[in-house]
């Protein structure tokens, strides 16, 4: 499997985990972590970072994958 493959399947299980999470969330309001909301919307916004990154990493690699395959792989690694 190509690898802009892999990373747009990782991106879009991220994002299917982030709504599903939402949803619980939304009917569960009892379920708290014990963390400060600041440390919370670090990770929220880490993620959803990370996310968007591989999204746009595998639009990149899909694109530019014939001719720019070892200079976007040395940008990127």
């Amino acid at each position: 499997m190509k690898l802009s493959k892999v990373l747009l399947a990782i991106s879009g299980t991220m994002f299917v985990i982030a709504v599903l999470f939402f949803v619980y969330a939304l009917n569960h309001p009892e379920g708290f972590i014990n963390i400060p909301v600041i440390g919370i919307k670090r990770l929220y916004l880490i993620y959803v970072l990370v996310m968007i990154l591989l999204f746009v990493v595998s639009k990149l690699l899909k694109k530019y994958m014939k001719n720019h395959l070892t200079s976007l792989l040395f940008l990127f690694f």
